[in-house]
């Protein structure tokens, strides 16, 4: 009753804020428009929050859809996202196109008005940071609103404050890349219309479109790109015929180098896919590139008719029901009596009833249908409207198509399909004929009680409305009117709004390849709805500078009504490759999307040195959880190549020759039992999961060489679940270059990196340990090391305290959970740098990170690498244990646990020394202590001994007891330490008490040195850190020596390199942006950290000044080999000279030496 209480109240909240959103008008301006970067795999491309994918005319830094990112192959030049129906405008038919603004290429503009003003898409204030020009995107949290409009009516946590509106949730980041925009055509006024008659100035057709862009790394889906499209009706117009569809200015072959290979694009269609897609005719692009990439564009979900009483997409097939064929296309006459469906097309209820006897008036689209007896009917296709009577819907869609002059054929939608007999009940049953996501229905019964069962916000553990109930939960609930209105909310996994499967898809319905591009304009409605007809299927025109259009139509609109429209760019690089890839990414929508996911990108931080390169990373990656295989991350892998392609390392093929993965330089994974090759391959090519190397979390790579640039790349990768199927899953090597070939974006796991030496007279930081220290007082046992890892960002004279926190709260032994850095340079200030736990555990009680089996530290600060061994096991130290003095002849000890046969309890190993301080008498006396045998207790007598036991620490007198060997000699006297005697040590606590160790004594009695005063027994054991311990550390940074820098042989290691330049060093990269090498370069190397080399020619003219003041970590400078006046210089013999100065500009020294420049 308390949770049906808390539920109304949520009702009743949302529909305040409804009410109010309903009265506020919201609608799309021009000033909202911005464009975002789809980068998240091997696709890269522009997108604006106008329905355009593509670039811009005139913006250069814009991406056309390119793959493999970063090569320069663009394949399109612009998709256009456009809505459209059929209206009634002062009595006449017209056809209401809603498009993109476009590229904004001649004909390729979007509609515009007598002033200019824009009568195309435009976005929805508050989808995005309002002080930035990016669309918000997943990765991007500055690209974020303040809050979401479109959740102020969520049931929890109105506006999604701070989180991401996702797909798949609030805050949940299932994808490796997600953009999000809205989207309305409230500007479009070409037409005397209105769609709402509760507002006037609004255009279009009412219709606001919910946008979502999709990329994952996954191997299976790295070559795709999902876009989701969520239209809304939110007018008062009802439509009877629309249609949805993307206009493409195809781009096969295209490259930014060369400009030009559009004569030879062609493009086609596929029903069976319902998708279209293009490919180059020679398979060589402008500059002679080859292979040429197919590109495919598949319907994954479009929209939906759930009232033509059709299976549209198929899904039902195995259902019951009859099969739609062409004999029902055939004319009919109905007479007086004769049984029929009439639809009510208001609600698409239909009534069976029989043929009146004078006529059947029938309201359809604001006029009166008038049918009599006798008439002959024949459906009609493509009219919305049941012309037979049989409560059937537009079963002959179709077109004919002219294939060759006056060759023709024609082409139907249906056939072959199941359909609803209305009078007969065959089919009736079928859940998947006319299923829908918005009718409250588990129509296809895949909603699973034991994971699905997570409440109305579709995130589990939050006890929200429906949670834990056995019953599915929507998120479309009923209101207090009965009827159900959106909660906002996702709902449970598995129905509705998370179940794509639950909408009767129509699929591709039209294509159309045209030229020239001016054939069809952006702006042009009739043309751009004559050849979205349903059925009308043309891809005759082929090898041209063609364009094409595809389309999903006709299904009917009622206000508030939602249909849904994805698709996918999928590239393969031939076209049994893009089937492949379609299949894969087909299946990832029937699974929705809910594939698995690579772990968090690692935070990667690169440190150029003296021909080598120290990477290291965080370990955030090991706490991911993927949605389906739960934790499993498994390991990392470190790639480095020479362009931001990646495109050095050695190519690892699948079965069907096409790359799928490159060959790592290392590879670092967890100690368990994944390793070898994944058990699960994809498309052949099995997934080397590791050799249990145990986890790094740095890396040097010594085989660098100074001058060039590295990229390299830290990847997190998990283990999948061989027993559902699911192979690795690896994250992305994201990086991006512009058209200028420099990086404009790049992910936290990417690193760009040039090694080179330091300046002369460098003087590193403190060697590692130097300046460690232990606090006095420390128990622990364990060590602390610390390693210089990055130079640069060593402070100098700092003070850090490593200290130890929190004792395990359960715990009878006294051990930290945590650590803790501080830097406490400034003792007033003390400042926190790293406070971490020793074990991180998941609430599933997986163990994600444990410290202590790391082989080195996964913890760094101001450029030090921090490593904890710290002393889990608790045993003797065998090395600082034993006899004082040591005699001749000792009796032998042993140190355990307490642990006699059938005794209870056992003794724990508790971390404590002890010191047995002998005696000729007897002095010392044990305690009594109960022991158990069989449930029957038993008690050890106390007595005296000749020896105390203290803790040598603090010489605090502790507790034992004294089992003394019952079979000894008669010259050894009751309570002298002998032969078979055992001491069995004890914990006296305030609330406690706990044995612990057992001293086992054996030897000769005859011959053993009998211990008595002066002799001492000391037993230490090792102990873990407990809050309090700490250690502190004093760090040096690193400096110059200035006299050292200017040494003969300091400045005699200057060099000028290559010597001899010849056409282009191998460190210059080529740009795939541009024609030509790349910029050149001559690099002076060991210079001082201050210094002035001027160029000359053999006969003594100044060529070129370069001033050199660079951080002591860069001793190169580096010179475009451009003159003074910013010409290009010739080839021959230069001299240089080189000054030397100190800090405050001193000359201290010079050099002068000599380098070519040859051809």
């Amino acid at each position: 009753m308390k949770r049906l209480l808390g539920f109304l109240l949520v009702v009743a909240f949302l529909f305040g804020p409804i009410f109010i959103w309903a009265q506020e008008k919201p609608h799309g301006e021009l000033k909202e428009r911005k464009k975002g970067v789809h980068s998240g795999n091997q696709i890269r491309t522009t997108f604006y929050n106008t329905g355009f994918i593509g670039r811009k005319s005139g913006a250069p830094n814009d991406y056309g859809v390119e793959f493999p990112i970063n090569s320069g192959h663009t394949y399109v030049g612009d998709a256009d996202l456009y809505v459209g129906s059929e209206v009634l405008v002062h009595g006449a038919v017209k056809h209401i196109v809603v498009t993109p603004d476009g590229p904004e290429a001649g004909a390729r503009t979007g509609q515009r008005g007598p002033g200019g003003e824009w009568f195309t898409w435009m976005p929805l204030p508050g989808y995005s940071n309002p002080d930035s020009n990016s669309v918000a995107m997943s990765q991007l949290k500055w690209s974020w609103p303040a809050f979401w409009p479109d959740k102020m009516a969520a049931a929890t946590d109105p506006g999604w404050p701070g989180s991401w509106n996702g797909y798949f949730g609030k805050n949940i980041f299932n994808a490796d890349q997600e953009s999000y925009y809205v989207m309305d055509d409230y500007n479009d006024k070409e037409f005397a219309f209105y769609p709402d008659s509760t507002d006037s100035s609004r255009g279009g057709l009412g219709m606001k479109v919910t946008s979502r862009g999709l990329q994952w790394s996954n191997a299976l889906v790295q070559d795709a790109i999902f876009w989701l499209y969520d239209i809304k009706n939110i007018g008062t117009s009802s439509y009877a015929k629309m249609v949805f569809g993307v206009m493409v200015g195809n781009m096969m072959g295209h490259s930014e180098k060369g400009g030009d290979d559009y004569t030879d694009d062609n493009a086609a269609y596929d029903l069976n896919t319902d998708m279209a897609y293009s490919w180059d005719f020679d398979n060589t692009g402008d500059t002679g590139w080859t292979p040429v990439a197919w590109l495919g564009y598949a319907f994954l979900e479009s929209p939906g008719n759930p009232y033509d009483g059709i299976d549209n997409d198929n899904d039902g097939q195995n259902g019951p029901g009859p099969t739609i064929t062409t004999d029902m296309f055939k004319p009919v006459t109905l007479n007086a009596g004769d049984q029929i469906v009439v639809i009510d097309y208001n609600t698409y209820k239909r009534t069976v009833t029989t043929m009146p006897s004078d006529s059947l008036v029938i309201l359809f689209n604001g006029s009166k249908k008038v049918i009599k007896p006798g008439q002959i009917l024949k459906e009609i296709p493509n009219n919305n409207f049941d012309d037979n009577l049989n409560g059937i819907i537009d079963e002959s869609d179709g077109s004919q198509i002219e294939i060759a002059p006056g060759v023709y054929r024609n082409v139907y939608l249906y056939v072959g399909l199941k359909y609803k007999n209305y009078i007969t009940g065959e089919g009736l049953d079928n859940p998947m004929i006319d299923e829908r996501r918005d009718d409250g229905i588990d129509n296809n019964h895949n909603w699973d009680i034991l994971t699905d069962d997570v409440g109305l916000d579709g995130v589990p553990n939050t006890h929200d409305f429906g949670e834990g109930d056995g019953r599915p939960t929507s998120g479309w609930q009923p209101g207090p009117n009965g009827k159900l209105y959106d909660t906002g909310e996702p709902g449970e996994p598995h129905i509705d709004k998370t179940d794509i499967n639950e909408s009767d898809m129509i699929g591709l319905t039209s294509f159309y390849n045209f030229q020239p591009f001016s054939f069809v304009p952006l702006s042009d409605d009739r043309k751009i709805w004559k050849y979205s007809t349903p059925g009308y299927l043309n891809a005759a025109l082929q090898d041209a500078d063609a364009d094409f259009m595809f389309a999903s139509g006709y299904f009917p609109s009622k206000p508030q009504q939602i249909e849904r429209f994805s698709m996918a760019m999928v590239f393969g690089w031939d076209h049994d490759e893009l089937l492949r890839n379609v299949k894969w990414v087909k299946e990832a929508y029937v699974n929705n999307y809910n594939f698995a996911k690579a772990p968090y990108l690692p935070s990667l931080t690169a440190v150029p040195g003296d021909n080598k390169v120290t990477l290291y990373w965080d370990d955030k990656a090991e706490l991911s959880k993927d949605p389906i295989s739960g934790y499993d991350f498994e390991g990392y892998r470190i790639y480095r190549s020479s362009d931001p392609g990646f495109n050095d390392p050695t190519p690892i093929t699948n079965g069907y020759g096409s790359k799928t993965y490159i060959k790592p330089m290392a590879q670092f994974d967890l100690v368990d039992q994944y390793k070898g090759f994944s058990p699960v391959p994809v498309n052949g090519v099995e997934f080397f999961l590791g050799k249990n190397t145990g986890l790094q979390h740095s890396f040097v790579d010594t085989t660098a060489k100074n001058g060039f640039t590295y990229y390299y790349a830290v990847t997190a990768y998990d283990h999948g679940d061989s027993e559902h199927g699911i192979p690795p899953t690896e994250t992305s090597r994201a990086i991006a270059i512009g058209a200028s070939g420099l990086v404009v974006s790049i992910g936290t796991n990417v690193a760009v990196v040039r090694p080179e030496a330091p300046v002369a007279g460098y003087v590193g930081p403190n060697p590692d340990e130097t300046g460690l220290k232990k606090n006095e007082g420390n128990e622990g046992t364990g060590h602390v090391y610390v390693k210089i890892i990055d130079p640069m960002k060593v402070k100098n004279d700092n003070t850090y305290k490593i200290t130890f926190l929190k004792n395990a709260p359960k715990s009878i032994i006294p051990e930290a959970t945590r650590y803790a850095v501080i830097n406490v340079t400034d003792p007033a200030n003390p400042d926190t740098l790293l406070d971490v736990p020793f074990m991180v555990v998941s609430s599933d009680g997986d163990t994600l990170v444990d410290r202590s089996l790391d082989k080195e530290g996964r913890d760094f600060f101001d450029g030090i690498q921090l490593l904890v061994r710290n002393d889990w096991k608790v045993k003797k130290i065998a090395q600082y244990s034993g006899w004082y003095p040591q005699p001749d002849t000792a009796y032998m000890i042993s140190f355990a646990p307490f642990d006699f046969s059938g005794i209870k309890p056992r003794g724990i190993d508790y971390p404590r020394d002890y010191e047995l301080i002998f005696n000729d008498d007897l002095t010392g006396r044990s305690e009594a202590l109960t022991v158990y045998q069989n449930g029957v207790p038993i008690t050890i007598p106390s007595q005296q001994t000749n020896f105390t036991v203290l803790d040598p620490a603090t010489g605090d007198t502790l507790h034992y007891a004294f089992i003394d060997n019952p079979m000894r000699p008669s010259f050894i006297k009751a309570g002298y330490f002998s032969n078979l005697d055992n001491i069995v040590f004890f914990e006296q606590k305030p609330d406690t008490s706990f044995i612990t160790w057992s001293l086992s004594i054996t030897g000769n009695d005859s011959s053993a040195h009998h211990p008595g005063t002066g002799d001492t027994l000391r037993i230490l054991t090792t102990k873990p850190f407990k809050a309090g311990d700490a250690f502190l550390y004093t760090s040096k940074g690193a400096k110059v020596n200035y006299q050292a820098a200017v040494r003969d042989s300091s400045l005699n290691r200057v060099r000028v390199v290559p010597n001899p330049y010849v056409v282009g060093a191998t460190w210059e990269p080529p740009n795939p942006y541009s024609n030509g090498r790349g910029p050149r370069e001559l690099h002076f190397t060991h210079l001082p950290p201050q210094a002035t080399i001027r160029i000359y020619t053999v006969r003594g003219d100044l060529v070129a000044t370069i001033e050199h003041n660079s951080s002591i970590y860069d001793g190169t400078a580096v010179w475009n080999m451009l003159t003074k006046d910013n010409l290009d210089i010739s080839y021959g013999i230069y001299i240089y000279y080189l000054e030397a100065h100190d800090a405050s500009g001193k000359k201290i020294g010079e050099k002068i030496g000599r380098f070519a420049v040859i051809k």
